[in-house]
Protein backbone atom coordinates (compact mmCIF):
# COMPACT_ATOMS: atom_id res chain seq x y z
CA UNK A 1 0.00 0.00 0.00
CA UNK A 2 2.88 2.23 1.02
CA UNK A 3 3.97 1.95 -2.76
CA UNK A 4 0.99 3.48 -3.78
CA UNK A 5 0.69 6.63 -1.67
CA UNK A 6 1.32 9.47 -4.05
CA UNK A 7 2.18 11.52 -0.64
CA UNK A 8 5.24 9.59 0.81
CA UNK A 9 7.63 12.45 -0.32
CA UNK A 10 9.70 11.28 2.55
CA UNK A 11 10.35 7.56 0.62
CA UNK A 12 10.96 9.40 -2.72
CA UNK A 13 13.64 11.23 -1.00
CA UNK A 14 14.95 8.33 0.22
CA UNK A 15 14.55 6.52 -3.25
CA UNK A 16 16.53 9.64 -4.78
CA UNK A 17 19.34 9.18 -2.40
CA UNK A 18 20.21 5.51 -3.50
CA UNK A 19 19.95 5.85 -7.51
CA UNK A 20 22.82 7.97 -9.44
CA UNK A 21 24.21 11.35 -8.73
CA UNK A 22 23.01 12.22 -12.76
CA UNK A 23 19.41 11.31 -12.26
CA UNK A 24 19.25 13.06 -8.69
CA UNK A 25 20.16 16.61 -10.95
CA UNK A 26 17.26 15.42 -12.58
CA UNK A 27 14.48 15.23 -10.24
CA UNK A 28 16.14 18.45 -8.69
CA UNK A 29 16.36 20.72 -11.76
CA UNK A 30 13.28 19.29 -13.71
CA UNK A 31 13.06 19.59 -17.05
CA UNK A 32 9.63 19.95 -18.04
CA UNK A 33 7.36 18.22 -20.57
CA UNK A 34 4.24 18.16 -22.35
CA UNK A 35 1.91 14.75 -20.62
CA UNK A 36 -0.67 13.61 -23.60
CA UNK A 37 -1.62 10.42 -23.08
CA UNK A 38 -2.71 7.82 -25.89
CA UNK A 39 -6.77 7.80 -25.11
CA UNK A 40 -7.22 10.79 -22.90
CA UNK A 41 -8.86 14.09 -23.62
CA UNK A 42 -6.47 16.05 -21.73
CA UNK A 43 -2.88 17.62 -22.28
CA UNK A 44 -0.71 19.02 -19.01
CA UNK A 45 3.23 20.10 -18.30
CA UNK A 46 5.15 18.02 -15.68
CA UNK A 47 8.55 18.12 -14.39
CA UNK A 48 9.22 14.64 -15.57
CA UNK A 49 7.69 11.41 -17.28
CA UNK A 50 4.70 10.27 -14.83
CA UNK A 51 4.44 6.59 -13.63
CA UNK A 52 1.00 5.48 -14.64
CA UNK A 53 -1.29 3.65 -11.96
CA UNK A 54 -4.98 2.54 -12.39
CA UNK A 55 -7.42 4.09 -10.23
CA UNK A 56 -10.33 2.92 -8.87
CA UNK A 57 -13.07 4.21 -6.22
CA UNK A 58 -16.44 3.04 -6.34
CA UNK A 59 -18.03 4.12 -9.62
CA UNK A 60 -15.26 6.23 -10.77
CA UNK A 61 -12.45 4.58 -12.34
CA UNK A 62 -9.53 5.75 -14.50
CA UNK A 63 -6.04 6.58 -14.22
CA UNK A 64 -3.81 8.64 -11.71
CA UNK A 65 -0.24 10.18 -13.42
CA UNK A 66 2.37 10.86 -11.04
CA UNK A 67 5.89 12.74 -11.44
CA UNK A 68 8.15 13.37 -8.60
CA UNK A 69 10.52 16.28 -7.86
CA UNK A 70 12.99 16.42 -5.26
CA UNK A 71 10.86 18.45 -2.89
CA UNK A 72 6.97 17.59 -4.97
CA UNK A 73 4.95 15.34 -5.96
CA UNK A 74 2.80 16.08 -9.06
CA UNK A 75 -0.13 14.20 -9.75
CA UNK A 76 -3.42 14.32 -12.73
CA UNK A 77 -5.78 12.15 -11.99
CA UNK A 78 -8.26 11.32 -15.15
CA UNK A 79 -11.10 9.67 -14.20
CA UNK A 80 -15.02 8.83 -15.57
CA UNK A 81 -17.67 8.37 -12.89
CA UNK A 82 -19.77 5.82 -14.21
CA UNK A 83 -22.95 7.62 -12.10
CA UNK A 84 -23.02 10.60 -14.00
CA UNK A 85 -26.18 12.13 -14.61
CA UNK A 86 -27.12 15.03 -17.55
CA UNK A 87 -29.36 16.55 -15.20
CA UNK A 88 -26.89 16.59 -12.08
CA UNK A 89 -26.42 20.03 -10.32
CA UNK A 90 -22.83 21.44 -10.98
CA UNK A 91 -22.45 22.36 -7.66
CA UNK A 92 -23.69 19.14 -6.28
CA UNK A 93 -21.64 17.92 -8.54
CA UNK A 94 -18.11 19.53 -7.45
CA UNK A 95 -19.46 18.87 -3.41
CA UNK A 96 -19.20 15.27 -4.34
CA UNK A 97 -15.91 15.65 -6.30
CA UNK A 98 -14.16 17.65 -3.05
CA UNK A 99 -15.07 14.56 -1.06
CA UNK A 100 -14.21 11.84 -3.65
CA UNK A 101 -10.63 13.48 -3.41
CA UNK A 102 -10.40 13.76 0.38
CA UNK A 103 -12.74 10.98 1.58
CA UNK A 104 -11.64 8.49 -1.70
CA UNK A 105 -8.22 9.67 -3.59
CA UNK A 106 -6.27 10.54 -0.69
CA UNK A 107 -8.09 8.50 2.26
CA UNK A 108 -4.78 5.84 2.60
CA UNK A 109 -2.65 8.79 2.45
CA UNK A 110 -3.87 10.51 5.35
CA UNK A 111 -4.43 7.16 7.24
CA UNK A 112 -0.73 6.75 7.35
CA UNK A 113 -0.54 9.70 9.25
CA UNK A 114 -0.21 9.21 13.56
CA UNK A 115 -3.02 10.33 15.95
CA UNK A 116 -2.09 14.12 15.82
CA UNK A 117 -1.20 14.40 12.44
CA UNK A 118 -4.42 12.82 11.17
CA UNK A 119 -6.14 15.39 13.17
CA UNK A 120 -4.27 18.13 11.88
CA UNK A 121 -4.59 17.10 8.62
CA UNK A 122 -7.29 19.50 6.49
CA UNK A 123 -8.87 20.40 2.79
CA UNK A 124 -9.74 23.95 3.12
CA UNK A 125 -11.88 25.23 -0.08
CA UNK A 126 -10.39 28.15 -2.20
CA UNK A 127 -11.99 29.27 -5.01
CA UNK A 128 -14.50 28.84 -7.79
CA UNK A 129 -12.80 28.91 -11.07
CA UNK A 130 -14.73 31.58 -13.79
CA UNK A 131 -17.41 30.25 -15.75
CA UNK A 132 -15.75 30.46 -19.07
CA UNK A 133 -14.31 27.48 -18.80
CA UNK A 134 -14.81 24.08 -17.46
CA UNK A 135 -16.44 24.09 -13.88
CA UNK A 136 -14.34 23.48 -11.28
CA UNK A 137 -12.88 24.77 -7.90
CA UNK A 138 -8.98 25.04 -5.95
CA UNK A 139 -8.24 23.55 -2.35
CA UNK A 140 -5.64 23.64 -0.39
CA UNK A 141 -4.02 20.57 1.99
CA UNK A 142 -2.44 19.71 4.55
CA UNK A 143 -1.80 16.10 5.27
CA UNK A 144 1.17 15.33 7.47
CA UNK A 145 4.15 17.88 7.01
CA UNK A 146 3.22 18.34 3.18
CA UNK A 147 1.03 21.25 2.00
CA UNK A 148 -0.70 21.82 -1.39
CA UNK A 149 -3.01 22.63 -3.77
CA UNK A 150 -5.29 20.84 -5.39
CA UNK A 151 -7.46 22.00 -8.66
CA UNK A 152 -10.13 19.75 -10.27
CA UNK A 153 -12.09 20.09 -13.30
CA UNK A 154 -15.20 18.37 -14.59
CA UNK A 155 -16.68 17.90 -18.03
CA UNK A 156 -19.57 15.72 -17.96
CA UNK A 157 -18.54 12.27 -16.43
CA UNK A 158 -15.15 12.96 -17.36
CA UNK A 159 -13.24 14.29 -13.77
CA UNK A 160 -9.58 16.30 -13.70
CA UNK A 161 -8.50 16.33 -10.54
CA UNK A 162 -4.48 17.89 -10.12
CA UNK A 163 -2.07 18.06 -6.87
CA UNK A 164 0.82 19.30 -5.84
CA UNK A 165 2.30 18.58 -2.58
CA UNK A 166 5.67 19.02 -0.81
CA UNK A 167 6.97 19.68 2.50
CA UNK A 168 6.42 23.10 4.19
CA UNK A 169 8.69 25.91 3.17
CA UNK A 170 10.34 24.13 0.29
CA UNK A 171 10.26 26.38 -2.96
CA UNK A 172 8.60 24.13 -5.57
CA UNK A 173 6.42 25.43 -8.39
CA UNK A 174 3.16 24.42 -9.05
CA UNK A 175 1.83 27.64 -11.17
CA UNK A 176 3.26 25.50 -14.11
CA UNK A 177 1.64 22.83 -13.76
CA UNK A 178 -1.80 24.12 -13.05
CA UNK A 179 -1.77 26.81 -15.61
CA UNK A 180 -0.74 23.87 -18.47
CA UNK A 181 -4.01 21.81 -17.95
CA UNK A 182 -6.03 21.25 -21.23
CA UNK A 183 -9.24 19.41 -21.16
CA UNK A 184 -11.28 18.37 -23.56
CA UNK A 185 -14.87 16.67 -22.59
CA UNK A 186 -13.94 14.40 -25.01
CA UNK A 187 -10.66 13.43 -27.57
CA UNK A 188 -13.23 14.93 -30.72
CA UNK A 189 -13.88 18.92 -29.46
CA UNK A 190 -11.36 21.42 -28.94
CA UNK A 191 -9.26 21.59 -25.66
CA UNK A 192 -10.87 23.84 -23.16
CA UNK A 193 -8.03 25.74 -20.56
CA UNK A 194 -8.65 25.30 -17.01
CA UNK A 195 -9.48 28.32 -14.70
CA UNK A 196 -5.72 28.09 -13.54
CA UNK A 197 -4.02 28.80 -10.46
CA UNK A 198 -2.99 32.13 -12.24
CA UNK A 199 -6.42 33.29 -13.20
CA UNK A 200 -6.96 35.53 -9.80
CA UNK A 201 -10.90 35.45 -10.31
CA UNK A 202 -12.17 33.88 -6.56
CA UNK A 203 -15.68 33.30 -6.56
CA UNK A 204 -17.88 32.67 -3.26
CA UNK A 205 -18.07 28.98 -1.87
CA UNK A 206 -21.65 27.77 -2.63
CA UNK A 207 -21.24 26.52 1.31
CA UNK A 208 -19.66 23.57 0.24
CA UNK A 209 -19.15 20.23 3.11
CA UNK A 210 -16.64 20.44 5.48
CA UNK A 211 -14.53 17.35 4.82
CA UNK A 212 -12.70 17.62 7.88
CA UNK A 213 -15.34 17.26 10.63
CA UNK A 214 -15.12 13.46 10.67
CA UNK A 215 -11.09 13.42 10.99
Amino acid sequence: MIMRLLLTIGFSLCLLSSIAPQAIAQYQNPEWIEVSPAGESFHVSMPNTPRVEAEKQGAVSGHRYIALTGVATYTIWSITNANYRTDQDTDAYLDATAELLWEGLLKSAREQLDDKDRRFARITYAREFPPEGLPGREYTLTVGDLTGTAEFFVAREHIYVMLVMGKKGADWPREKFFTSFRASSDSAAPAIASGGIGTGVRGVSPDPTDYNSDL
